[in-house]
């Protein structure tokens, strides 16, 4: 982000001038920062998935009933009066009875089990495909180090839990006196429904608050509906980056061999990620959650 150093002498300088009570931040392509695109994960966590307990398809067939269940959630959930928003553990009550239904465990799996396991691999996948951003990491510890409040607020399906379990892994969770995710609620920051939660529930006699996000409209346009004053990060090299993936047109075997070299390149201790079909589905509907 060029304008960094910007936005640290803002925030400094509100902080000097006591007109700062506490800092929201966005989570994702604002503090962490992916290196391949938000879809990849999920075709990461179906191959541990399938290949843990040897689900009789393949793991784009189960990527595939992975965004088909979401879709469902969020179309569900719509309908019961919430946001277009689901649960990562209502997904994964979904995709256990399914395959139950198909019969496609080779043995019989506790359910409970398998929860734990699909939290383990959606924590590793994501783990494997993420930086922070040491610069923004900078603004907020010199909040932190001011005494001054600093939450994070996502639009996303993790548990709240399980977004702490990142930011430990990240070294990060001291940093924030709280997190708030749209899942834990079924509203989010793009309806304003979910700034309109916390200002009531948490931070009703607060007057100075800032929110740092890298959506136009989600961290910037509701934030300032709901009278908090807002930064909007420029993140067009990443999206950018996004498309590039989204276009991707290159023949499976090299399009493979991509991808396993960011995660090597990145982990060298990882295991290599192999897939059997690599060819990019765009989804747009779950890709904007």
């Amino acid at each position: 982000m060029d304008n960094n150093q910007n936005l640290l002498t803002e925030i400094e300088n509100r902080i000097e001038s006591h007109n700062l009570d506490l800092l929201l931040f966005d989570i994702f392509d604002t503090i962490i920062l992916r290196k391949v695109h938000p879809e990849y994960v999920k075709k990461i966590f179906s191959r541990k998935l399938k290949e843990y307990y040897l689900i009789d398809i393949n793991s784009e067939e189960l990527y595939q009933y992975r965004f088909d269940i979401e879709a469902s959630l969020c179309r569900e959930n719509e309908k019961n009066g919430f946001d277009l928003e689901f649960r990562f553990e209502d997904f994964c009550e979904k995709i256990y009875k399914k395959l139950q239904a198909e019969k496609l465990f080779k043995n019989d799996i506790v359910y409970d089990d398998f929860l734990k396991k699909c939290k383990k691999f959606e924590i590793e996948s994501e783990l494997l495909t993420q930086k922070v951003d040491p610069e923004i990491i900078k603004v907020i510890k010199y909040a932190y180090e001011k005494n001054i409040p600093v939450y994070a607020l996502s639009d996303f399906y993790l548990s709240k839990e399980m977004l702490e379990i990142l930011f430990q892994k990240h070294n990060i969770r001291e940093f924030f006196t709280d997190l708030f995710v749209s899942s834990e609620y079924l509203i989010a920051k793009r309806s304003g429904r979910l700034y309109e939660k916390v200002l009531t529930e948490q931070f009703s006699q607060s007057q100075n608050i800032v929110m740092i996000g890298d959506n136009a409209h989600s961290d910037y346009e509701m934030a300032k509906r709901y009278s908090i004053d807002a930064f909007l990060i420029d993140r067009t090299k990443q999206r950018d980056f996004y498309q590039s993936y989204e276009s991707d047109v290159l023949p499976v075997k090299k399009f493979h061999q991509k991808i396993e070299s960011i995660i090597n390149d990145s982990y060298e201790s990882a295991s290599p990620v192999f897939f059997k079909e690599m060819a990019f589905t765009l989804y747009y509907f779950i890709y904007r959650l």
